[in-house]
Parts: structure tokens; C-alpha cells; sequence
């Protein structure tokens, strides 16, 4: 791409598919502009780029007198990409400076000249962008434009704050491309990710100063459909990269961080141009080519500034994750809403530990996704894992910014990573939106239950999770599950999970004790342990003690709370007699359950719960309902099942009867607690989760290794 002898100051690089309806216009306008540097000692020569032009299109260019220009050539191309366009074009001009335009727009008569002699000014390592954008045809609107002296860099990690119509020194196109982001579902914008790219090879953005480019919005454009189709963000690019980003933004984050960030008001986009006479006599020379660039939108239109703080939140979030990963890279990713003190959790805690015990150079990212003050157990993960509380990097954050941030952390830090989903909407959500641009990476959900409502005495299960697996199950390379029950419910009801489901049973760490039923006397105490959330039926659990009370059973049930967030007060439980609150617990074990009689279970919908595998490990026979996976552990051989379903009134009354047979003397507890301790032994080890985990992740480790 060297420059011929004499060669042209300007080249221009015209795109064009489809726009002969248009193209008169577009021509005089830059003819204008063209006309209008010539005296300034600007001469320009023009590259017509036809992408799989519609015949109209061609002819019109074929007919069009070029004499204007110091030199002119028609490219046919078959590229069906903008991007792949602009390169072929920008691959022949001899120009020292090339500018890039399209061929449904029009510009302000003293655009060229403008934008050529700030470029001279500003060095060949700036790009230049017109001042102004007024959108006019199917919408309007008015933007201005900042160059990066104004600019946060921090802004581009979210949105666009410059356009696609830049102009440059040669030389940047000689060492950088436009990537291919033609329409599909998969990432759009093009010139979002060029102009990335250029700030990380050290290139600044200057405006040339009452230049306006008319942008003609039209329903049927490649820009329409890409916000329609695409993922609405650029491909990764060098900015992204977490070193290169901190040394890119440090100023300008230092500047968020001190509240000393260029700030522009919206409003004043309006007064800018309708109380300036060069601005409005420039829309006045437009408005003579194409009457569409109507005068009477400009008193109301929207208005906007490529600045706004509210988009620098993300970019700043951004940083001080880098700040945290610096050159770190991750193999296994889990992407949860938080860390509790759940069974749930626990359980996760064992596939977060797994890589590293598997592979010594596994390393684990957790990215928790929704707000919560305190996060359990941060203590109980392997040195090898790092977490990030995304909304805790920055309070102004939502969550599309949240989801944008760990889209952009997995594919810089942690490419073809494995990734684990809890059900959660921020898992949800975010793989609903990137999955398509996520083919390198494998992802397995946890998926332990459904949730279960009642309408009109009618229990039906929600459909959100059951939901995405009918929609997403086939790009999922596997789902999770603590229990056989739902591989078979789900399995039978969605073709597409046939062989990627995995019952893999919890493991239950062994207690230093556990209840004797042959030697130890019956205390007449129950335990209850769980949240006080209505998916464990605490009024239930309070309905049960009023029934004991009733029929004149006398036990109590202690009732312990973990040290987690509870929807519902525990005030509730004065409410009923028999229940005696034990207070809060992390570790199940510290309640003692070995003094106990036996463990007590109330739920609306549930997988196979820790807390019963933990209260069968300490020899307890249990009482609990027989929904999910629990009747593959809780069986009429280790325990006192209860019907899954019914009226609060009927299942209280069952669950009193149940009570009643445990001090009985008709049942034989300590063989029920055998069965009960066989069943921990033989199913819920650490070794055979291990096994089952090793396995699961053989395929994923292998190519983690070879990558």
C-alpha cells in the first residue's frame, strides 16, 4: 500500500450494497465537500467498493462521471461484510490520508477540509471523527463527539463514543484491519472493535470542530438489523486484554476514581447547533441536497453526548477486575449468584475443589453475579481459585453491565475454559445472551430442582429452569444433578439431555458421632434444621407443632437456623408450641444431631437435601417428605417417609402420625439407622464423587492441556 509519485492527499473509500435511491445525494455531497478542500490544496481520489451490489446500485455507479476525482476505480467484491469491504478498498488507495464513507449519508460541505487539516495538525497517530452526527429518515436525532483528550478510553468497554466514518493517516490501515463481523447472531460493529484496536496501538480521537456527518437511519440498514440480530457488542480485542487495559485506561480511571471525569450536559447538544450560524448554514447546504434532513426536527429530537458517565461504570468494574487477574489465566469458571451456607453450595464447593485435586495447574474463577452483603465459606476454597463480586466492583453497575463484564473476564482470562451455572437468573440470563459467541468454551449446569407453586390447591412446578434446558439444553455440554429422580424426569420430557445428564451424589463428610439407637435412651426431641424460607414450609413446621400439641404427643421439636438470609422472621416460630429455637449454624454437626431422636424435614420441592445426608451420616432416622431425589435416600427401610403432596392440615396430621410410630416401639430404629449409615457408606463418599467428578471432567482437562 505504498504511495504512488504525486499521489492524492485524500483517498475515499466508498461502501456501497444497495443505496441507488440514495446515491445522487450522497455524491453531491461529497462532491461539495471535495469542491470546497480544493483550494485548500486537498485533492482526492475515490474507491468504489460494491459488496454484492444489487444491479441498480451497479449501474448507477457505472454511469456516474468520476472526472471530479484525481483518480477513481470500481470494485465488485462478494464479501457480504462491511468490514472485509472497507480493507478491499482501503488496499487500493495511493492517498496519504484515507476516509471512510458510505453511501447513504451525507456530509457537511467543509467536512473534508476540516478533517484533513486537524489530522495534519494532530500527528498521524490520531484518528479524526466529524464533531457532530444529526440522524435523519426514519429517526433523528443530534449527537456530539468528543475526541479521548475528553473521552474516558474507560467508556469503550460498554458503548461507542466515536463512529465508523474515521479519518486517518495511511499508516494506521497499514498495520491494522477491519475485522469480519458481518451479520449474524454473533458479534456486530465492526468499527467499534477497529477503533479498540487503534487506541491500544497508542492512536488518540480528535473531532474536527463544526464538521457535521448526516447519518440516514433507515429500518432496512445492516446497522438496524446487526442491533437486531447481534449480540449488540464488538469481537475481543487487544483493548480487552487485562495488562494492556490497565496501562490503556490508568489515567482515565484515576480520573473516574477522583470524581474528575469531563462531564457534558445532553441538553446542550441542542444549543450548540441551533444558536450557532456556521452550524445551521451547514444543515441549511445539506438540507438543499436532501429536504429529508428536516429543519423542523431539530427543536425537539433527542439529543445526546458521546460522554455520559453512566456508561463509565462498566469500564471502571472492568479495571478493577484486571487489577485483580492481572496476567492470571483460568481453566474452570463457575458463575454463581453468590456463596451460602446452603446444601446447594456445598455441593459446589466439592466441583470448585476437583480441578485443582485432578490437575495441580488447574486454576478456578468464581464470578458471583447478584448482591449479597456477605459471601459464606470464601474460606473452604482451594488456593487455586480466585473470586470477583461483580456488583461490588462498582455500585452504578446493572446487569447487562454484569453480564458484559463476564462475557469479556471469560474470554481474556480464561479462553476455552469449562464453566459451571447454578440456576440463577445472572447465569441465565448471560448465556442466554452469549452462548453464540461462546463455542470454545463447555458449560454444565447445576440443576437440582424445580420450584413448585400452589393455585387453587393445585401444586405445579415452575418452569424456568425446565424451561431453558428445552431451549438451550443442546448447546449445554452437560447438566448436573444430586439425584436420579430428575435425570429420569427430565430425560423422559427433553430429547436433546438424552445422555448429557449426570446424577452425581453428594458426598457426606463422616461426624465424630453419631446416634446409638440400641444403647441410648429416646430424648424426646426432634431437630429441625434448615431455612426459614417458603420453600421449607416453616408454617407447616409450625401447623406440625400445634398437632403435637393437639394430640397430646409430648416432644419437642429444636429448631436451628443457618447463618444465612432467610425471607421469613423467626418470630414465626413463637407462634407455635412444641418448636424451641436453637439459634444459628454453619456446620450442621456443632447441633449435635447424635442427640437427637431422629431429624425432621419440611420442603414445597427440593433435589436430594445435604442436611439429610448429614443427618443420616450421624445414624438419625428421618422424617421428610417424598419429593425429588429424597426418596433415594430416605426410604420406608431408613425412615418415615410423607406424602410429597396435600392439604398443610392433612400432611401436619401425617407427619404427627409419623412422629407417633417413631416411639412406637413398632419399628426397629437402630436397623432403620443402619440402613440409613449403609447408604452414606456405599453412595455419598468423597472418593466416588471424585471418581464421578474425574470422569465428568477427563474430556474438558485433556483439552484445557493441549490449548
Amino acid at each position: 500500500m505504498s504511495p504512488k509519485a504525486r499521489s492524492p492527499e485524500v483517498s475515499i473509500v466508498l461502501n456501497l450494497h444497495n443505496e441507488a435511491r440514495f446515491l445522487r445525494r450522497t455524491m453531491m455531497s461529497i462532491e461539495e465537500a471535495v469542491r470546497f478542500a480544493a483550494p485548500y490544496g486537498i485533492s482526492c481520489e475515490i474507491f468504489c467498493v460494491l459488496d454484492r451490489a444489487d444491479p441498480n446500485t451497479r449501474a448507477w455507479i457505472d454511469a456516474y462521471d468520476f472526472s471530479l476525482f484525481t483518480d477513481c476505480a470500481v470494485i465488485a467484491s462478494n464479501n457480504g461484510s462491511l468490514g472485509l469491504s472497507r480493507n478491499d478498498g482501503i488496499a487500493r488507495a495511493n492517498g496519504e490520508y484515507i476516509w471512510l464513507c458510505d453511501a447513504d449519508d451525507l456530509i457537511s460541505y467543509n467536512m473534508l477540509a476540516g478533517l484533513y487539516q486537524t489530522s495534519v495538525t494532530a500527528g498521524p497517530k490520531t484518528i479524526i471523527i466529524p464533531e457532530f452526527l444529526l440522524a435523519f429518515g426514519a429517526t433523528s436525532h443530534i449527537a456530539r463527539y468528543f475526541g479521548t483528550d475528553k473521552a474516558s478510553k474507560l467508556l469503550l468497554f460498554q458503548m461507542h463514543p466515536f463512529i465508523s466514518r474515521i479519518f486517518a493517516h495511511r499508516s494506521l490501515f497499514e498495520s491494522l484491519q477491519f475485522g469480519d463481523a458481518r451479520l449474524s447472531r454473533g458479534f456486530a460493529y465492526e468499527d467499534w472493535h477497529f477503533n479498540c484496536e487503534a487506541l491500544a496501538r497508542g492512536y488518540e480521537f480528535r473531532v474536527a470542530q463544526q464538521t457535521i456527518f448526516f447519518y440516514r437511519r433507515r429500518p432496512d440498514s445492516l446497522g438496524s438489523a446487526a442491533y437486531d440480530v447481534s449480540v449488540r457488542h464488538p469481537m475481543l480485542s487487544t483493548y480487552h486484554e487485562p495488562r494492556q487495559f490497565l496501562s490503556l485506561c490508568d489515567k482515565d480511571f484515576a480520573a473516574y476514581r477522583g470524581k474528575r471525569v469531563f462531564e457534558y450536559e445532553h441538553a446542550q447538544v441542542r444549543r450548540d447547533v441551533l444558536s450557532d450560524r456556521v452550524m445551521l448554514e451547514l444543515i441549511h447546504a445539506a438540507n438543499q441536497i436532501d429536504p429529508a434532513i428536516d429543519p423542523e426536527q431539530l427543536p425537539h429530537c433527542p439529543v445526546l453526548a458521546s460522554i455520559d458517565r453512566r456508561w463509565l461504570a462498566a469500564g471502571a468494574a472492568y479495571y478493577r477486575a484486571c487489577q485483580q487477574i492481572a496476567d492470571l489465566k483460568f481453566s474452570h469458571v463457575f458463575l454463581l449468584p453468590f456463596l451460602t451456607t446452603g446444601g446447594a453450595d456445598k455441593y459446589i464447593l466439592e466441583f470448585i475443589s476437583a480441578p485443582t485435586r485432578i490437575d495441580p495447574s488447574a486454576r478456578v474463577l468464581l464470578l458471583f453475579g447478584q448482591q449479597l452483603d456477605r459471601h459464606a465459606w470464601l474460606d473452604k476454597l482451594p488456593s487455586a481459585a480466585m473470586f470477583i463480586d461483580l456488583p461490588a466492583l462498582d455500585s452504578a453497575l446493572d446487569q447487562d453491565a454484569i453480564r458484559l463484564l463476564t462475557l469479556r473476564l471469560l474470554q481474556s482470562c480464561a479462553p476455552r475454559a469449562t464453566v459451571f451455572m447454578k440456576t440463577c437468573e445472572f447465569a441465565i440470563e448471560f448465556f442466554k445472551k452469549f452462548h453464540v459467541v461462546l463455542a470454545d468454551h463447555s458449560f454444565y449446569y447445576f440443576y437440582f430442582s424445580d420450584k413448585r407453586v400452589k393455585i387453587d390447591g393445585l401444586t405445579m412446578m415452575s418452569g424456568y429452569s425446565f424451561d431453558f434446558l428445552s431451549e438451550l439444553g443442546d448447546r449445554l455440554s452437560g447438566v448436573i444433578t444430586d439425584n436420579l429422580a430428575l435425570v429420569k424426569y427430565a430425560s423422559a420430557r427433553i430429547d436433546n439431555l438424552a445422555g448429557r445428564m449426570h446424577a452425581i451424589y453428594a458426598p457426606v463428610k463422616p461426624p465424630r458421632q453419631r446416634r446409638n439407637y440400641r444403647a441410648a435412651p429416646m430424648t424426646r426431641r426432634l431437630l429441625w434444621a434448615s431455612r426459614l424460607d417458603v420453600e421449607k414450609r416453616p408454617l407447616l413446621l409450625c401447623m406440625i407443632g400445634r398437632a403435637l400439641a393437639a394430640a397430646a404427643i409430648d416432644v419437642t421439636i429444636d429448631v436451628a437456623l443457618p447463618y444465612s438470609t432467610s425471607s421469613i422472621p423467626k418470630e414465626i416460630l413463637r407462634s407455635a408450641p412444641r418448636l424451641e429455637y436453637k439459634g444459628g449454624f454453619d456446620d450442621f454437626y456443632a447441633l449435635h444431631p447424635w442427640e437427637y431422636d431422629a431429624f425432621l424435614y419440611t420442603s414445597a420441592y427440593d433435589g436430594l437435601p445435604n442436611v439429610i445426608l448429614e443427618a443420616m451420616s450421624a445414624g438419625l432416622v428421618v422424617i421428610a417428605p417424598s419429593l425429588g431425589g429424597i426418596p433415594e435416600a430416605v426410604t420406608p427401610e431408613s425412615g418415615f417417609p410423607v406424602p410429597a403432596d396435600g392439604e398443610d392440615e392433612y400432611l401436619a396430621r401425617t407427619y404427627v402420625e409419623r412422629i407417633a410410630q417413631l416411639y412406637s416401639n413398632e419399628y426397629d430404629l437402630a436397623s432403620m439407622s443402619d440402613a440409613a449409615l449403609g447408604c452414606i457408606a456405599t453412595r455419598h463418599t468423597r472418593d466416588k464423587l471424585a471418581r464421578s467428578i474425574g470422569t465428568l471432567l477427563a474430556p474438558t482437562l485433556t483439552r484445557a492441556s493441549a490449548a
